[in-house]
């Protein structure tokens, strides 16, 4: 009996080994994705997908490059001007030469850095050739007001000292105020920018002084807002409603004027 037993349970379990033993040598089965996602069924092994190339991250620009390319671009911007304003204003040229002089002295490595580029140099040539040449009958008035009132100044604003007046937004407006307050009109138009001058210098200088107290009573309350580059803007409430914005620019000379009022 136990002999039957011992071959019953071979020929039970035998069977099974060999059906385990089919089973174990079926091929693996592999499940691969092809360009559209779309499952693909193979017995080797998916392809392995190429590592994507390292990636450089963007250089972010510093403050300082940002600052180098604006004094860049205003170098460029006066010396194509004074190009202009020898060519058109008779004298011009000896009137500003002690000027210049001393702003390219005192941005001799920029102005270096502009006048050897190539950029500079084609924009140099377009100007000559474009620009109207002086017939010794004086040049138009708003030429030569242009060139002296607004060229030399800005220039002689890049060379001067930082006046502690106008050290900073703050200060400029606080100067701003006393100089109306007081009726001191060479004061508040010293607070401008050349193109504010141009705009706001003969109102300063001809509004009677009550005219002058009310603008600062008016502009008392000022509030700060937004930078963007070397301009700041802050807002004054207008009495019976709306709102006045004011502009602040600072100068290559590092002192802060009004550009819009």
């Amino acid at each position: 009996m136990p002999s039957q037993l011992r071959t019953s349970r071979f020929l039970l379990v035998g069977p099974i080994l060999i059906g385990l033993g089919a089973l174990s040598a079926w091929p693996e089965v592999y499940e691969c994705k092809d360009a559209l996602g779309n499952s693909l069924y193979q017995d080797s092994p998916c392809p392995r997908k190429p590592a994507p190339p390292p990636t450089t991250p963007a250089r972010t620009p510093t403050p300082n490059s940002h600052r180098s390319e604006t004094q860049k671009d205003d170098v460029r911007r006066l010396l194509l001007r004074k190009v202009t304003c020898d060519s058109v204003v008779p004298g011009f040229r000896d009137e500003s030469a002690a000027v210049f002089k001393r702003w390219r002295n005192s941005r001799r490595r920029v102005v270096a850095q502009v006048e050897s580029s190539a950029e500079y140099r084609d924009e140099l040539s377009k100007t000559t050739a474009s620009a109207p040449r002086a017939d010794g009958r004086g040049a138009q008035e708003d030429d030569a007001a242009l060139c002296r009132d607004s060229l030399l100044t800005e220039m002689e604003d890049q060379v001067r000292r930082v006046d502690s007046r106008f050290s900073s937004p703050e200060r400029t407006w606080q100067t701003f105020q006393r100089a109306l307050e007081g009726a001191n009109r060479d004061l508040a138009v010293s607070c401008l920018t050349s193109s504010a001058r141009s705009e706001h210098e003969s109102h300063l200088r001809t509004q009677p002084r009550e005219k002058l107290w009310e603008l600062a009573e008016e502009l008392s309350a000022l509030e700060f807002k937004e930078d963007s580059g070397p301009y700041k803007t802050a807002i004054a409430p207008i009495t019976g409603g709306g709102e006045r914005r004011i502009t602040f620019q600072r100068l290559a000379n590092g002192e802060w004027k009004i550009d819009a009022l």
